[in-house]
């Protein structure tokens, strides 16, 4: 694991909260080792979003956060979705097949973050 980030910045867009972002790589996600985006706003940590660059992971990531979460809400080719609180109040986990990999996300209500 790498301590200290790759990339480190903050963004920002009217009308949206800014987000302090620190990029990692190299970082172990349920026994896999990701590329890892943490997103943080005045609220802090709001966001973690992993990537993974095996293009076939998609049903494994899946069948990992659906044994762990209960089925998702909502499931499209290539996408699925936890809306209901997955992982405690105001929480949503995404799946997505990428062209270059999967990116599994772990998202809390950044509702009253600081706007730019």
């Amino acid at each position: 694991m790498r301590d200290i980030p790759l990339y480190e910045y903050r963004t920002e867009e009217p009308g949206q909260p800014w987000e302090y972002i620190l990029e990692y790589e190299n970082i172990s996600c349920a026994g896999e080792i990701c590329n890892c985006v943490l997103c943080f706003t005045s609220l802090g940590l709001v966001g973690i979003n992993y990537f993974d660059s095996d293009l076939k992971s998609y049903d494994d990531w899946s069948a990992r956060l659906t044994e762990l979460y209960g089925r998702p809400d909502e499931v499209q080719q290539k996408y699925s979705v936890w809306e209901q609180n997955p992982a405690g109040e105001g929480t949503v986990i995404y799946i997505f097949a990428l062209e270059d990999g999967v990116q599994i996300s772990f998202f809390a209500d950044d509702t009253g973050s600081e706007l730019s």
